[in-house]
């Protein structure tokens, strides 16, 4: 058998880790990596969508997740699914990244915890970073400070 992330939900597996003695919980962290450098060649599926960002005048949000990820599942079908968020993130080029699929990406941008989200400038500059859970409303207000004028 194997693991079919389709099949699984947050809150079952919340509490079957929890039925493990485990308790999930967000720490913060004292390192500051929104400094933090990228070194090598951009992936090319950011690069892509740098190109695209560029022509259309719109920022790049990346979602960095993986599908063993509960908050990441969570963070999608809530946060994500607002109507709200989605109207904001249509002033962007949107691009998921599974950092399973893709651990260079995630490398690359210094990922260390999931779910990640940044909005990249089309010339690569970061403006916005956030790691864990974000609810709508804050999301979406973060999003509508990048694009004035849009709200």
């Amino acid at each position: 058998m194997s693991y079919d992330a389709t099949r699984v939900e947050s809150d079952s597996m919340l509490d079957s880790v929890g039925k493990l003695g485990y308790h999930p919980s967000i720490v913060s962290s004292k390192t500051d990596l929104s400094g933090s450098k990228q070194v090598g060649v951009l992936p090319a599926l950011v690069a892509d969508a740098l190109r695209k960002a560029e022509e259309i005048g719109h920022l790049v949000f990346l979602d960095f997740h993986a599908p063993w990820c509960g908050a990441c599942k969570k963070f999608e079908q809530t946060t994500l699914r607002d109507p709200d968020v989605q109207e904001a993130l249509s002033n962007f080029v949107f691009l998921k990244i599974d950092t399973d699929e893709h651990p260079a990406i995630g490398k690359y941008f210094g990922v260390v915890g999931l779910p990640t989200l940044m909005i990249i400038s089309p010339s690569g500059e970061t403006q916005y970073r956030h790691a864990g859970p974000v609810d709508a409303k804050t999301l979406t207000k973060a999003l509508h400070s990048l694009t004035p004028g849009l709200e």
